[in-house]
């Protein structure tokens, strides 16, 4: 599909080297959409994990990158925050 060669060197006794080079074509991109990395500032998260170091990572990574994280502790306790009066027009808050 990428127009590449693949082939293989072999020799009893002595084992075989699969070969594969990348086709590599240049591509130039301009575009006027934002980057992902800016679309994530503000963006609300739910975590889901039971495991509270997890959870306190991932919080603090988020965080650090602007985002605004819910962090819950299982199934039940995410359905609650998504079934929370107001919580999809405010998105977890």
């Amino acid at each position: 599909m990428m127009e590449g060669r693949i082939w293989v060197e072999s020799a009893v006794g002595q084992g075989s080297t699969f070969h594969s080079p990348p086709t590599l074509v240049s591509a130039r991109c301009e575009s006027t959409t934002l980057p992902a990395w800016d679309r994530l500032h503000t963006l609300p998260v739910l975590v889901v994990d039971d495991n509270a170091t997890n959870r306190r990572i991932l919080e603090e990574q988020l965080t650090s990158w602007d985002m605004r994280p819910t962090m819950v502790d299982g199934g039940q306790a995410a359905l609650a925050v998504l079934h929370r009066p107001g919580s999809r027009e405010g998105l977890f808050p």
